[in-house]
This record gives C-alpha cells, sequence and structure tokens, in this order.
C-alpha cells in the first residue's frame, strides 16, 4: 500500500511512510523520523514539494535528479520500484550517500537559512566524510 506524507503545519513534524512504495532505506527513515533531522534539511532550503508522496522520494530525487523521471513514472503506475531498478548493494551505497546529505546539511545549521540550489552547490565542494 502507497501511502503519502502527512505533514502537520502545527509541529511541522512529518510522519515518514515507505519511500517509494517499500522500505528500502531503513536507517534514512528512521532518521528523518526525527523532527530535528526534518528541520536540518528545511534550513538547507529542502522542502518536500507537491510532486512527491514521501520525504524519502523526495530527497532523492532533489539529492540524485536522475531518480525524478523513474519516481514519477512509478507515482502513474507505468514504473518498477526501486528495489526493481537497483542491486542491494546499489540501494546499500545510495542510502550511505543520502545519510551523507543530511550529515552536511547538519554542518551548515550554524549558517543563515540557504537555499537547496545553494545547499546542492556547497555541499558538492565539501570534502568527503
Amino acid at each position: 500500500m502507497m501511502l503519502g506524507l502527512h505533514t502537520y503545519i502545527a509541529t511541522r513534524q512529518v510522519q515518514i511512510t515507505d519511500p517509494f512504495g517499500e522500505s528500502v532505506f531503513p536507517s534514512l527513515v528512521e532518521l528523518l523520523k526525527s523532527s530535528e533531522n526534518q528541520k536540518v534539511l528545511r534550513h538547507v532550503g529542502f522542502r518536500k514539494g507537491k510532486k512527491y508522496r514521501d520525504i524519502v522520494d523526495a530527497l532523492l530525487c532533489e539529492a540524485f535528479p536522475d531518480f525524478l523521471d523513474p519516481c514519477l513514472l512509478f507515482y502513474n503506475g507505468g514504473g518498477p520500484k526501486l528495489s526493481e531498478m537497483k542491486t542491494t548493494q546499489e540501494l546499500i551505497e545510495l542510502e550511505q550517500m543520502l545519510l551523507k546529505v543530511i550529515k552536511i546539511a547538519e554542518q551548515f545549521q550554524s549558517e543563515q537559512k540557504i537555499t537547496w540550489i545553494s545547499f546542492r552547490l556547497k555541499a558538492s565542494q565539501k570534502p568527503n566524510l
């Protein structure tokens, strides 16, 4: 069952549901359950947007735009799940990269709020963690 993202405006707390149809990034899902980690992403200009059903899908597609078309195709019933597109090892590596995106975003918390595009540019210049 594909559930969408539920945003609670009063607290800005986001309920995480199964990304891309299933939980292929369990560590990332667990990390994003924290409102503090969601706040870190908002600080660097990240927004889920209306085109995504889940914050994990949004982070994946916004951090790695090559996944946008396959994700939207999946939403429209015409594409495979992410787990059908990638091997287990590739999914593990992808999850590690997404976790690094959040770690890098944490490093920007002391700076003024920036746009997601500016964050992506600055983050690409940071040394690997």
